[in-house]
């Protein structure tokens, strides 16, 4: 999709995509899926249609899980999306609560830190003062919700490579990267979605996850020329 265009500050907001649409396919993306044993009601309606059954069902059940960690990135090029940024983080934390969760605020970049909610206890923030710029990786099976295009618009070379740099290090750390970005199905870099869930913010279409579509140099530049004869 095209940067959304503002014009005047008194323009009533109007989000991407309508809450109740949107709620349930992020909640989705979020929550932890585990097996808890077999799932006898299945079974049974199985076994009552005379099917042969080769494999016993299990129940499963979701959950939010451990920790969740919201990456939000603020940067200058991104103003347009982030009322429906803060619309969904409004959301996470009325319907999930604040227990385990924490906010990155970030410039563009996952290495361009902000700001922290909540802030660290004072006996932290003078020794993370000296790692600013690198943002601690989660615990092992967090989720990590990051809100940004993943340097798609960002305008400055290599700038999706940061983000899937950084999808890689969550990963091997454990944790699972979510990303939830304003962008079309044709914007999405291939190496990203092979990474981390990948699901595109926009008004129409659906919101399933995303395998991505770009590769190489080539269809980069194709696709920036494209935006540019819509501004």
């Amino acid at each position: 999709c095209k940067p959304r265009q503002r014009h005047g500050e008194a323009a009533p907001f109007v989000p991407l995509v309508r809450r109740t649409r949107l709620w349930s396919a992020l909640k989705r993306s979020l929550l932890e899926v585990h097996q808890r044993g077999v799932d006898l009601q299945r079974l049974l309606r199985e076994l009552a249609r005379a099917r042969a059954v080769s494999r016993l069902p299990a129940r499963r059940q979701a959950n939010w899980g451990g920790e969740l960690v919201v990456v939000w990135d603020r940067a200058r090029h991104l103003q347009p999306y982030q009322d429906d940024f803060a619309a969904i983080f409004a959301e996470l934390r009325q319907q999930r609560g604040d227990a385990g969760c924490t906010l990155w605020l970030v410039d563009g970049s996952p290495q361009q830190i902000r700001q922290r909610w909540p802030a660290q206890p004072s006996a932290h923030r003078h020794r993370a003062a000296k790692h600013a710029a690198a943002m601690p990786l989660p615990a092992p099976g967090s989720r990590v919700l990051i809100l940004s295009d993943a340097g798609a618009l960002a305008g400055w070379p290599r700038a999706n490579r940061v983000w899937s740099d950084f999808a890689r290090q969550l990963v091997a750390g454990g944790a699972q990267p979510v990303f939830w970005a304003p962008l079309a199905p044709a914007q999405i870099e291939v190496e990203l979605a092979r990474r981390a869930r990948v699901f595109c913010l926009q008004p129409r279409g659906d919101l399933r996850r995303q395998r991505g579509r770009l590769v190489d140099d080539e269809q980069r530049q194709a696709e920036a020329a494209r935006l540019a004869a819509l501004r």
